[in-house]
């Protein structure tokens, strides 16, 4: 794909699937587990993800817009022991990891990029 594509911008956002008309949303339980479901056309809390950014341009923590009672901030992680090779789940959990995002032919494309709490870093004033 050639010319410049435009920076991610931070904000809200709905994790969506095109292919298969589903959006990632955050169930209303506690404590909250990731779901993929229908797209809610009315823009429901629970599907919109905010877009932090941190030290690098393209990375960004991402949290989830529904408000949860949980006393400690939530973001978008990894569930399960990783290690070379492992797989684990994607989940909402209170250990923020970046995640690279960038634009591609067919919308954001995210990447985790980081899983240590001391190379996340919010930047200050955002």
């Amino acid at each position: 794909m050639s010319g410049s594509r435009t920076a991610v911008k931070p904000g809200t956002y709905v994790i969506f699937n095109a292919e298969y008309g589903t959006a990632l949303s955050l169930s209303p339980t506690s404590p909250p587990t990731l779901n993929c479901r229908p797209f809610d056309a009315a823009g429901s809390a629970y599907q919109q993800w905010k877009f932090v950014p941190t030290d690098e341009s393209d990375h960004f923590l991402i949290q989830p817009m529904a408000k949860s009672n949980l006393s400690s901030p939530r973001y978008l992680t990894i569930g399960g022991l990783l290690r070379e090779g492992a797989k684990g789940s994607v989940t909402v959990g209170s250990f923020p990891m970046a995640w690279k995002v960038t634009r591609g032919e067919f919308g954001l494309r995210c990447v985790l990029v980081s899983m240590f709490l001391q190379e996340v870093k919010q930047r200050d004033g955002d």
